[in-house]
């Protein structure tokens, strides 16, 4: 184990980056006349086929990760790969580098409790099968954007079993010319990484690689791998009472990761990475937030049934704005405590609001800090559409984190084929797949 470990670490560190490139972008299979907006699900059996180059990494990245202390913790998250805990695909062993240099800047601090806290989770998951079992995982990931789809947009989605082994092979899926898109996921990777301070908790994290191809042609017309990720906690919160927060977190970060695909491939949210702005959606009306947005923005009510009220339109980025001719606004709101910098518990969530604005029925907890975000959908042409999450636009992970982990869709030549999210990418409206504290907007309750 430990000798394939150092060659998967040297293999990663070797992978050099590239340059930056804008998001292909074109029509959606299901936006052309007469398709059936229907759309297949399938799970291919292989993150390393299909036709993609894996995202890449930067020389500075690979020289730091490369030191001793590093190897060490990438030796450490590999130990965590048996079967039913941490499935590293072939494309996402860059992130065990990325891993490597949190390891480097805490050195040995991690040392025997982390890997004391990976043997305890390893043994309490590898207990739940129908949790973490590979193909328990990647099922359980395409029955969520399946019930996504339904609950959220015009279309119908449908998991479709005997999945095609190659991009080339998607257009002759059984019964794939009855369906206007087809969404290829490529099964997904669980794994957990540290977050050093006063007290190291560890992050679980979950990452896919998805494609939107038509069908007709079985070519890929867009893709993306997504990335999301817990709260951190502390060894003694995972493990307890038989693992149930790390059950609930798997169950959670499914659905996110799910949401973000169907915005994504069906409700066309897009992606801005060339576009230096300070809020992500919606802009906040009430309470009102004053620039700079920070993670420190968070404003008193003087109520304990505050109102919220956001802009009717997105504005920022301009390239996601809604064009001219889009209609039908509704508005989804979700609230969540914050607790010590972090997301807790969701108190409130709202679907369809047909007015830019709400007011709680029950009150809120007294001095308690809340963060908000509100998404915009709509319709252009008969088509649904959304915006992203409303946030603030600054980066929450650390690059090295992203690095070789999270990538989108360019042309070359003929192929869309991924490219790797840099720094500046990490954004609400950029890269980043789900909302920490540090990019909600917040308010504090009297």
């Amino acid at each position: 184990m430990h000798v394939s470990a150092v060659v998967l670490v040297v293999t990663a560190l070797a992978v050099l980056g590239g340059c930056a490139a804008m998001p292909h972008q074109e029509r959606s299979p299901l936006d052309r006349p007469g398709t059936p907006q229907t759309v297949a699900i399938v799970i291919e059996p292989d993150l390393a086929q299909g036709g993609t180059s894996a995202a890449s990494m930067s020389t500075g990245t690979g020289a730091l990760a490369g030191g001793a202390a590093g190897a060490q913790v990438g030796l450490f998250l590999l130990s965590l790969a048996g079967p039913q805990v941490v499935f590293m695909a072939p494309a996402l062993g860059a992130l065990v580098a990325g891993s490597a240099l949190v390891g480097a800047a805490g050195g040995a601090s991690i040392g025997a409790q982390t890997e004391a806290l990976t043997d305890k989770v390893a043994t309490l998951l590898a207990g739940t099968e129908a949790t973490t079992a590979r193909a328990a995982l990647a099922e359980r990931t395409a029955k969520a954007v399946e019930a996504d789809v339904a609950a959220i947009t015009s279309a119908r989605g449908e998991v479709v079993s005997d999945a095609p082994a190659s991009q080339s092979s998607v257009s002759g899926l059984p019964g794939a010319h009855g369906y206007g898109a087809v969404i290829a996921l490529r099964t997904p990777a669980l794994w957990f990484w540290a977050r050093l301070g006063i007290e190291t908790r560890m992050a679980m994290a979950l990452a896919a690689e998805v494609r939107l191809v038509d069908p007709s042609s079985g070519r890929t017309t867009a893709m993306r791998t997504f990335f999301v990720e817990s709260a951190p906690h502390t060894a003694a919160e995972w493990t307890r009472e038989d693992g149930a927060l790390a059950k609930r977190e798997v169950e959670r970060l499914v659905r996110a990761l799910a949401e973000r695909v169907v915005e994504t491939f069906v409700l066309q949210s897009g992606l801005a990475v060339g576009e230096y702005v300070q809020t992500c959606g919606v802009v906040p009306v009430e309470p009102r937030y004053e620039p700079p947005f920070t993670q420190w923005s968070a404003q008193r009510v003087d109520s304990l049934v505050p109102r919220l009220a956001w802009e009717a339109r997105p504005r920022e980025p301009a390239s996601l704005a809604p064009p001219a001719g889009a209609s039908d606004f509704r508005y989804d709101l979700r609230v969540w405590s914050v607790v010590d910098g972090r997301v807790d518990a969701l108190v409130a969530e709202r679907l369809g609001l047909r007015d830019p604005e709400y007011r709680f029925e029950a009150p809120l907890a007294p001095a308690t800090t809340y963060g908000w975000s509100v998404r915009a959908r709509y319709t252009v042409d008969g088509r649904a559409r959304a915006s992203r999450w409303s946030a603030i636009e600054r980066e929450h992970l650390p690059w090295s984190n992203a690095q070789g982990v999270l990538a989108y869709g360019v042309q070359q030549g003929e192929r869309v084929v991924a490219q790797a999210c840099l720094p500046r990418n990490l954004t609400p409206c950029g890269c980043l797949d789900f909302l920490p504290a540090a990019n909600l907007w917040q308010f504090v309750t009297p």
